[in-house]
C-alpha cells in the first residue's frame, strides 16, 4: 500500500529524485570517513540517507503503477482542498510565459467561464487538485519530468498544433497516458483551428467538424475592388519559407512552378527578405503588390492546415495550397483557394494562374465570400475556450433535464439543492438513476446540451421570447409543467382553424351570382381559371404599377424567420419594406381605423404589383387580413404559411406561395416574369368576375355561433376539449415551438386552466326560452363590443347579414341578464388574458363554454 500523505508531501520529479539520492550516497561515504571522529553526527547523517533511499524507492514504485488507473487506491477527490466550483487546467510546458488566464475567457464571449489555466504547479497542495494537465508535445521542454501521481479522475490533454513529423520524439508516453486530445486534426476531442468563418447573414461561426453548407459562389459586382486588382497587383506569386528541406518535397513544386512562371520566394530559402518578424505584417506587405500565396505545407498530413492560408485570404490573396486535407470545404469556402492536386500538371497550373492574373474579374471572383462571411483568426484564448466547454460537456449516458424558469414562487422548484442525481434517485426508490436535474442554466455550458428542458405554465410564471434558449437540439425535448390544468373546461372553439367547431376568420369569398359563402371551407369549389380580357385593367397595370414588391411590418424578427427569407428576395429584386423593420413608412395614427388603413391600401394598388404576406407563424390554417385587404384591390399576395391547401381559402391561381418554389432565386424569376407580361399577371385576376372578397369575416361570427347553438340541445351528449392543448397546438415542434407555447397557452388560454364548478341553478324568470343568449365575457383586444356597435345584436342584425336564425341575442354586457348562468353560451376570447378571479363562480351543466381566437 502506497503511503499517500507521504507521497504528496514528496511530489517531485524523477530527475530530482536521482540527483536527491546522488548527494545522499556521496554524503554517506563522507559520513563512514568521519565516523571514528564523530559517532553522534554519523548516525544522523546515516538516518538522514536512509530516509532518502526510501523516499526514491517509493517515488520508483509507485511510477511503475501510477497509470494502472482501475487498481489506484489512494485516490482523494479532487478539488476538496479547494472548496470552489471553477475546473482548473495546469498547462505543464507551454510554449509561452502565460500565467493564469481565466480573464481571457470574458475577453472572447466564452459560454463556459468557470476554468483557470495556469502554469503555477504549486496553485495547490497537490497536483491532484486539477482537474486536468495538457502537455504540449510539440515542445520538447518538460517533458521529461511528469507528474509523480495521478487522481484517476483527471484529464490528461494531449495538445498539439504541428505536424507529427516534428514531434515523433516527444510522443513517448506510456499507454493510455491521455485521455483528450487537443490538436489539428478534426477526430481531435477539440480541433485546434487557426481561424474560423463567421457567417455575417446567419450570425454564427462555421464549424469545421460539422457538416457544412457552404453558400454557392457568386460573380463579384465590386467593380472598386477589380480596378484595384488591374492597378495594384502587378506581381504574380510569393512564398515565405525557411525550411529548405521539407519532408513533403514543397521545394521541389516550388522550383518547377519556377519553370513557367515568377514566383518570389522569401526568407533563408530565397532571395527576398521581411525584416519583420510578425508574419501577418509581412502578408500585408504583400497583399497590394501579389495575387497568389504559396501555402506548401512541410508535411503531407492529415487535416494539417496552417496559418498561412488564413492569413494571405484575409489580404485578398488566393491561396495556392498543397496540404494532406481531403476535403478542403471542411475548413474554406467553395472557390476561394487553388489546389495543387486539382491540376494533372505543374504546367496546367501555372497556366491557370496566368489566366487568372490577366482576367481581373475572373481573380476577383475568388474573394465572392467576403459578401457573406468574415474570416476571423482564432486566438490562444478561443482555444482556451473550446477547451473549457468540452471539459464541461455533459456525459452521454447520463440523461441531464434543466427547469428553465421557476415554479411560482419557488426558484428551485423545491428541490434541496441545485443538482439532483443518482443518490436523490435511489433515496426515492426510483428504477433508473442515471438522471441529472437542475435548475442551474449554467450547470452544462449550452441549453442544447440538456437531453430535456422544462418550462412551468402556471399562471404567474411567464417567460418572455428573449429568455428562451436561442437553438434547440432536434432530439431534445420542451416539456410544459403545469399543475393547475383541469380538463373539460372549454365545450367549442371559435377560431381561424377550419375544425373548430365556429369558424372566425379575417375575410370571407363570396359567390356574386350566389351571395352564397365559398370559402374559406373544407368543401370549397371554384370555376377553373381562365384568360383575363379587360384592355384597361392591362393598361392600369403597365402604367401605374411600377414597383415590384412591398411589405407592412412591424415585428422584424418572427419565429417563422419570415424577415430572412425577405433578405434573401431582396438580393434579387426590389422590395420596399415600410413600417418600423424597414426605411419607408405610410403614416397610420391608428391601424383599426377603415379610413386610415386605406391610404395604405390604396397607395400599394396603384404602385405595386406584389404584396409579402408572410406570417408571423407557421401553423395549421393561419392567415391574417393582409391578403383579403390586397387581394380586395389588384395586387398578388406571395404567401408563406402553413397551410397545406390554399384552395380551402384562396381561388386558385389567385396567389403565389412560397412553397411552390424550388428556390428564392426560383421564385423572383418568376415574380420578374409577371413583372414584364402584363398579361400573365392580369390573368391573376380572373376570379374578380365571379367572386368578390369580404376582408371582415367577423358578422359571420355570431351568424355561425347562433347556428350552432340551435343544432344542439342538452340532451345531447356535451362535447368536452380535455386537452386543450393538444388540439389547439398546431405547430410544428420546430424550434420556434416555445415561443408559441409561452405566448399562447401562458398568455392567453390560461383562463382554462381553472375550474368553474357545475352548480344546477334555475335559469331566470326574466330571460325567453325560446331566445339563445350568448355572452362575451371579456374584451376582442381593444375593442370591449367586439365590432358590435353596441350592447346588443339580435333579430334584425342576422336578418341585415341573411342569417338563415334569428332567435339568437348576443351581449357583452354582464348584466343584461341577472346572472352568467342564465346565458346558453359564454364566449371567452383568449388572444386578451383573463384572470383566474375574473371567471364565472358557477356553470350549468349544460351551458356551452366557447374559446374564441384568431391568432
Amino acid at each position: 500500500m502506497i503511503n499517500v500523505k507521504l507521497l504528496q508531501k514528496i511530489d517531485f520529479s524523477e530527475k530530482t529524485a536521482r540527483i536527491f539520492l546522488i548527494k545522499t550516497i556521496q554524503i554517506l561515504v563522507k559520513t563512514l570517513q568521519i565516523a571514528k571522529r564523530n559517532q553522534f553526527k554519523a548516525w544522523i547523517i546515516l538516518i538522514l540517507a536512509v530516509y532518502a533511499i526510501a523516499r526514491f524507492g517509493l517515488y520508483r514504485q509507485h511510477k511503475a503503477r501510477r497509470y494502472e488507473l482501475n487498481e489506484v487506491t489512494h485516490y482523494i477527490p479532487h478539488g476538496e482542498k479547494r472548496g470552489d466550483s471553477f475546473k482548473h487546467i495546469l498547462l505543464w510546458n507551454p510554449s509561452t510565459n502565460d500565467d493564469d488566464t481565466s480573464q481571457d475567457l470574458e475577453s472572447v464571449n466564452c459560454n463556459m467561464k468557470n476554468c483557470i489555466f495556469s502554469r503555477n504547479r504549486r496553485l495547490f497542495h497537490s497536483m491532484t487538485d486539477f482537474d486536468a494537465i495538457m502537455f504540449d508535445v510539440g515542445n520538447s521542454k518538460e517533458l521529461d519530468e511528469l507528474p509523480g501521481i495521478r487522481n484517476k479522475e483527471q484529464i490528461y490533454i494531449m495538445a498539439n498544433e504541428v505536424s507529427p513529423l516534428s514531434t515523433k520524439n516527444n510522443l513517448k508516453f506510456d499507454e493510455n497516458f491521455f485521455n483528450m486530445t487537443f490538436s489539428y486534426k478534426s477526430d481531435s476531442d477539440v480541433q485546434w483551428t487557426h481561424a474560423k468563418f463567421y457567417d455575417t447573414e446567419m450570425r454564427f461561426f462555421i464549424d469545421p467538424l460539422n457538416l457544412i453548407k457552404w453558400r454557392k459562389p457568386t460573380i463579384v459586382q465590386d467593380q472598386t475592388f477589380i480596378n484595384s486588382i488591374r492597378t495594384k497587383k502587378s506581381k504574380l506569386s510569393a512564398w515565405f519559407v525557411s525550411n529548405c528541406k521539407a519532408s513533403s518535397n514543397r521545394d521541389l513544386l516550388a522550383n518547377k512552378l519556377q519553370n513557367y512562371m515568377n514566383v518570389d520566394i522569401y526568407g533563408s530559402c530565397g532571395n527576398y527578405s521581411c525584416t519583420s518578424r510578425n508574419p501577418e505584417k509581412c502578408v500585408d506587405t504583400l497583399s497590394s503588390n501579389y495575387k497568389f500565396y504559396f501555402t506548401f505545407e512541410n508535411s503531407i498530413c492529415v487535416d494539417y492546415i496552417t496559418e498561412n492560408v488564413f492569413l494571405s485570404m484575409r489580404h485578398n490573396i488566393i491561396p495556392i495550397i498543397f496540404n494532406g486535407v481531403t476535403d478542403m470545404q471542411h475548413f474554406l469556402p467553395p472557390h476561394s483557394y487553388i489546389n495543387v492536386n486539382d491540376f494533372n500538371s505543374i504546367k496546367e497550373l501555372a497556366k491557370y494562374l496566368k489566366f487568372l492574373d490577366e482576367n481581373p474579374q475572373e481573380f476577383a471572383n475568388y474573394f465572392w465570400w467576403t459578401k457573406y462571411y468574415k474570416l476571423v483568426m482564432h486566438t490562444k484564448e478561443q482555444s482556451y475556450c473550446d477547451i473549457c466547454m468540452k471539459l464541461n460537456q455533459r456525459n452521454e449516458s447520463i440523461k441531464y433535464i434543466l427547469f428553465w424558469n421557476k415554479c411560482w414562487y419557488l426558484p428551485y422548484w423545491n428541490m434541496p439543492g441545485p443538482i439532483l442525481g443518482e443518490e436523490y434517485l435511489k433515496s426515492v426508490d426510483c428504477p433508473v438513476t442515471n438522471c441529472i436535474f437542475s435548475h442551474d442554466r449554467d450547470f452544462l455550458p449550452l441549453p442544447t446540451d440538456y437531453d430535456a428542458l422544462i418550462f412551468h405554465m402556471g399562471l404567474t410564471d411567464r417567460t418572455d421570447i428573449d429568455d428562451l434558449p436561442k437553438y434547440r437540439r432536434d432530439d431534445q425535448l420542451y416539456i410544459i409543467a403545469n399543475k393547475e390544468m383541469e380538463a373539460d373546461f372549454f365545450n367549442w372553439t371559435l377560431t381561424y382553424r377550419l375544425d373548430s367547431d365556429v369558424f372566425s376568420n379575417y375575410g370571407v369569398f363570396a359567390d356574386l351570382e350566389t351571395g352564397s359563402i365559398v370559402a374559406p371551407s373544407k368543401k370549397a369549389r371554384w370555376r377553373d381559371p381562365e384568360p383575363v380580357d379587360d384592355p384597361e385593367l392591362l393598361e392600369f397595370i403597365s402604367t401605374s404599377k411600377t414597383k415590384m414588391a412591398a411589405w407592412f411590418l412591424s415585428h422584424c424578427v418572427a419565429q417563422s424567420n419570415r424577415d430572412i427569407l425577405a433578405n434573401k428576395m431582396k438580393q434579387y429584386m426590389q422590395v420596399d419594406i415600410y413600417g418600423k423593420c424597414g426605411n419607408l413608412s405610410c403614416p397610420i395614427r391608428d391601424i383599426y381605423s377603415h379610413d386610415e388603413r386605406q391610404v395604405c391600401t390604396d397607395m400599394l394598388n396603384t404602385t405595386y404589383k406584389f404584396y409579402l404576406s408572410f406570417e408571423n407563424s407557421i401553423c395549421t390554417d393561419y392567415m391574417t387580413e393582409k391578403v383579403f385587404l390586397n387581394m380586395d384591390n389588384f395586387i398578388v399576395p406571395i404567401l408563406y404559411n402553413g397551410i397545406t391547401d390554399m384552395q380551402h381559402f384562396l381561388p386558385p391561381h389567385s396567389y403565389i406561395h412560397v412553397n411552390d418554389s424550388s428556390s428564392v432565386e426560383d421564385l423572383v424569376n418568376y415574380l420578374k416574369y409577371l413583372d414584364k407580361n402584363p398579361q400573365e399577371y392580369a390573368n391573376y385576376f380572373w376570379w374578380k368576375k365571379y367572386y368578390k372578397v369580404i376582408p371582415d369575416g367577423d358578422p359571420y361570427i355570431h351568424c355561425n355561433l347562433c347556428m350552432k347553438l340551435n343544432n344542439w340541445n342538452s340532451a345531447q351528449k356535451r362535447r368536452v376539449y380535455s386537452d386543450m392543448q393538444d388540439w389547439h397546438s398546431p405547430f410544428y415542434m420546430s424550434i420556434y415551438l416555445l415561443y408559441d407555447l409561452n405566448n399562447y397557452y401562458e398568455n392567453k388560454i390560461k383562463n382554462y386552466k381553472i375550474q368553474v364548478p357545475f352548480k344546477n341553478i334555475p335559469k331566470s324568470s326574466s330571460r325567453n326560452d325560446s331566445i339563445k343568449y350568448i355572452l362575451f365575457w371579456n374584451n376582442w383586444y381593444r375593442f370591449p363590443d367586439w365590432y358590435m356597435g353596441g350592447k346588443l345584436h339580435g333579430a334584425e342584425y342576422l336578418k341585415s347579414i341573411d342569417c338563415p336564425v334569428t332567435n339568437c341575442v348576443f351581449s357583452h354586457d354582464r348584466n343584461f341578464l341577472p346572472q352568467p348562468t342564465d346565458y346558453d353560451a359564454l364566449v371567452f376570447h383568449v388572444g386578451d388574458p383573463l384572470e383566474p378571479d375574473d371567471l364565472p363562480e358557477f356553470r350549468r351543466d349544460d351551458q356551452i363554454y366557447v374559446m374564441a381566437n384568431e391568432e
